[in-house]
Formats: C-alpha cells, structure tokens, sequence
C-alpha cells in the first residue's frame, strides 16, 4: 500500500475492500493499481516440458505454504510415481522444510535450489508441468495480496494450483487459468493429480495465461 495527502494506492481488490472497512469513514480516496510485468519469453508445449515436474517459488516462510505442498507430493506420489517438485527460494523455513522432506520420504523427489536470478526463476517455469502457490494465512495474520510469481505463471503458460487468500483469485479464475482449492494438503494433491493427468485441460489454461497478463496486467 502507498499513500499519498489525496489518495491511498492499493495493488488488489482485495486489499482495498480490507482499507474500506479498516479505515471506515476517512475520506480520503482509495484507488485499485495492479502490479505489472514486462514482455515475458514465449510459452513452452507441454511437449517441451518435463510431464510430472511441479513448481513452487517464493520466499520459504509461513504464508506461502510449501509445508502443505510437500505433503501433497506425498499423498500425490503414490498416483503419479514419477512426480517430482523443484522449490525456488530461500528463507527461513528452508531448514524445518528440508526435515518434513526427509520424515515424509520424499526427500528425493524434492530439490531446493536456494534462491535464483530472474532468468532461472523463468526457465524453471517454463519447464514444469504445474506451478503449485498453496498461499495462506499466517498464525500472525501474515497472507500474500497479489503474487507476482502467478503473474510470471499466467505469461509462462504454465497452470497453477493455489488458493484463494486475498488477491489470488483477481489473478487466476478458477478453471480458466488454473484451480483454486481450499489450503489443505488433499486439496492441492487431488487438484495437481487431476490436472496433470487432462492434458486438454492443461492446454487450455495454458493457452488463456498469456492474454490474461496482457488484458490485465501489463
């Protein structure tokens, strides 16, 4: 959020129906500005992807959820033997997430690679088959408002499984660009399953990412 003496700048619907409320009766103007990106590489065919890879980016702390993530691989990996997940990031969860990795037996289907320069970041999303953001609420009332790592998704053509805290769904419509499940570890394992196993669906969330971007988040 920015501010200024006439008007306050919010980056999603969502957190600017929060202002509202918060700040009931102030009269100062609160105004909705998404985040934006740039030109973005072109999509990759699911033919030039590793069929079964899953993707997580951002910082490893509470909100983001990859704890819910890695127990979804586990239950996901008796139905899919070959999935694997990259984690691409840092942070201060990187320890405890490391250990649930190994108690869960998932050790090796499970790489951290530490936090990546942008053109990384990009490859990597570019060679998955989904993007996992299991985003939540943090026991500090800490949540994402607008992920721009699902902006990055949406240009990359590469589906995503997340969940609806704040600004999520203003991002991805469910159905349309991805799924939106509740924050719940079957959740995120039935939805990643069901959606590398419809390679039509697939496609055709691939397909609308990249107009989305560009109607919506230039």
């Amino acid at each position: 959020v920015a501010s200024s003496a006439t008007t306050i700048v919010t980056v999603c619907d969502a957190n600017l129906r929060h202002l509202e409320c918060q700040l009931d009766g102030l009269t100062t103007p609160i105004v909705r500005i998404y985040n934006g990106l740039g030109p973005q590489q072109p999509p990759a065919p699911l033919a030039a992807r590793s069929r079964h890879l899953v993707v997580g980016v951002g910082r490893l702390v509470e909100k983001k959820g990859f704890d819910l993530l890695l127990d979804a691989i586990h239950l996901a990996a008796p139905r899919i033997p070959d999935l694997r997940c990259v984690l691409v990031g840092d942070g201060e969860e990187r320890a405890a997430l490391e250990t649930e990795a190994r108690r869960l037996d998932i050790e090796d289907r499970v790489i951290f690679t530490g936090s990546l320069p942008q053109d990384q970041v990009s490859r990597w999303l570019r060679e998955a088959h989904v993007m996992a953001a299991p985003c939540k609420v943090g026991d500090d009332g800490n949540q994402d408002a607008l992920p721009t790592v699902l902006l990055e998704a949406l240009g990359a053509g590469l589906p995503t499984v997340t969940t609806s805290v704040a600004g999520i769904p203003e991002i991805v419509e469910h159905g349309r660009e991805g799924v939106i499940v509740e924050a719940d570890a079957s959740c995120v394992a039935d939805a990643l399953c069901a959606l590398m196993r419809d390679d039509e669906l697939w496609a055709a969330m691939a397909a609308a990412g990249p107009p989305k971007l560009a109607r919506s988040f230039d």
